[in-house]
């Protein structure tokens, strides 16, 4: 049995400072179970919520702590991650990757709401 944690974070608005930690606010945590390692609910795995009763006493406070730190830190690198790779080339192992816009360019800065959408949406 394979099982996946995940955090659901959100930020009040786009252009609030999307790189300071504080300004992610931890909505959920989730627990995604299944018997196949690349899974979803669609495939057969079950959504659960993550409750601290479902964590051992002992481990309780610190790992529901540390998960939603956690999360907080991968939301603000990619709020600095996004902007660079729309307008920057990125050079990864030695391959140099022209801007996602420059690649794609008929797909739209922003969304319907002004949003960019490099801004980050999930975790």
């Amino acid at each position: 049995m394979y099982n996946t944690l995940r955090v659901i974070l959100s930020s009040g608005a786009p252009q609030a400072d999307l790189h300071a930690k504080e300004n992610w606010q931890v909505s959920h945590l989730i627990s995604l179970t299944s018997l196949q390692i690349a899974t979803n609910v669609g495939r057969q795995g079950t959504l659960e919520m993550l409750t601290p009763e479902s964590i051992r006493p002992e481990f309780r406070q610190t790992f529901m702590r540390d998960l939603e730190e956690a999360g907080r830190s991968v939301m603000s690198a990619i709020s600095r991650f996004g902007p660079t790779y729309w307008n920057n080339s990125t050079n990864i192992c030695g391959h140099t990757i022209a801007p996602y816009h420059e690649r794609y360019p008929a797909t739209p800065l922003n969304d319907a709401a002004g949003v960019p959408l490099w801004w980050p949406r999930y975790l």
